[in-house]
């Protein structure tokens, strides 16, 4: 399965692989990060090439808004798009949102925001993924005994609070590298339908995951019976 990818950073794309990956494992997986261009924000600002877009959830929105999206989809057997949920609170999305959320964990309006960013509509081998309230959270799930991990409003501090990755300056310091060897555990996760139960957006994502890899099988079946 090809998969491409726009995501919020480095550290985000890596936590998505290996969850895709061990997801996935049965198909072959190969993922390609489309945004951000790592490669190009690593050279100096006069460097990169022209229309070369930063991290962030801002990031995801201008490349989504440029008109990119249907040949990304077109090329690709699913498409994943995404902003950690903790975007909502950010004042330019709040007072964007279609509704007040009916319970703090009511994600429905942030994806009802997010979808009007994508040019041209939604493709329909498109997964948004919304971690609560960042990809962090995931991996606190697998190396803490915390409860209720995507309540914490803050994750990479509390990361960075328990040792689990280090400090830059006074900043959870968020390498690509070591966040992959942490999300290595959420394969044992992932495979515990209990455990998985208790990170629902983690849930979600791996269901949808799920059904996509169906749903090209499917396809692909009924291409070469026809």
């Amino acid at each position: 399965m090809n998969i491409h990818v726009v995501c919020e950073g480095s550290t985000d794309a890596a936590v998505l692989r290996v969850v895709m990956g061990v997801v996935l494992k049965d198909h072959t997986p190969v993922i390609n990060v489309i945004q951000p261009d790592d490669d190009a924000l690593r050279q100096k600002p006069d460097e990169r090439p022209p229309g070369t877009l930063g991290p962030g959830w801002q990031g995801v929105r201008a490349w989504l808004k440029r008109g990119g999206v249907a040949a990304a989809a077109s090329g690709a057997d699913v498409l994943v798009v995404h902003v950690d949920a903790n975007v909502r609170r950010e004042n330019e999305i709040a007072k964007g949102l279609r509704a007040p959320e009916s319970r703090e964990d009511d994600l429905g309006p942030l994806c009802e925001h997010v979808k009007p960013w994508f040019a041209g509509g939604v493709p329909p081998n498109t997964i948004v993924v919304l971690p609560r309230e960042a990809t962090e959270a995931w991996l606190l799930a697998v190396h803490t005994r915390l409860i209720d991990v995507e309540a914490d409003s803050t994750p990479a501090k509390t990361l960075q609070a328990m040792g689990l990755i280090g400090t830059k300056g006074d900043k959870p310091h968020k390498q690509p590298g070591r966040y992959r060897e942490l999300a290595a555990s959420l394969a044992v996760l992932i495979a515990d339908k209990n455990q998985l139960a208790l990170v629902p957006e983690l849930e979600r994502f791996v269901n949808k995951l799920r059904s996509r890899a169906r749903a090209v099988l499917a396809e692909r079946r009924k291409k070469k019976a026809g």
